[in-house]
């Protein structure tokens, strides 16, 4: 009867086992499963991250740039109006310089002709 009462038991206890074993199966691959959908999950997660990132630094950059442009085209319209007013302070000079020696040169002609005139008369008066 020995015999006869184990071999039943046998088959329940590999039924059981073998059960057991399906149900680990099913677990497993619900956990890889899970795991497969996170990891998907944290890719698409980590290349938006990635992406945002990069639009803040090209937009940082931009800013920089627009920022830096801004300061130097400032700095050169100061150089410029700097070097134009200079430019016309020493052309203002000339020019005031240039009328004073055009005064001299009138004042000097109208001393000559006055002089040629004098002398034109006492030519005439000789004559």
């Amino acid at each position: 009867m020995d015999t006869a009462t184990k071999t039943p038991q046998g088959p329940r206890s590999t039924d059981r086992l073998v059960e057991a074993l399906s149900t680990v199966s099913a677990l497993l691959d619900r956990a890889i499963n899970e795991v497969k959908s996170i990891d998907s999950d944290f890719q698409n997660r980590l290349q938006q991250a990635v992406h945002d990132t990069e639009a803040s630094l090209q937009g940082q950059a931009a800013q920089h740039f627009d920022t830096s442009l801004t300061e130097t085209r400032n700095k050169l319209e100061e150089q410029f109006k700097n070097k134009v007013a200079e430019l016309s302070a020493q052309w203002e000079a000339e020019r005031n310089r240039l009328n004073s020696e055009l005064g001299k040169i009138t004042q000097t002609t109208a001393q000559w002709e006055t002089e040629r005139a004098r002398l034109n008369g006492e030519l005439q008066r000789l004559a």
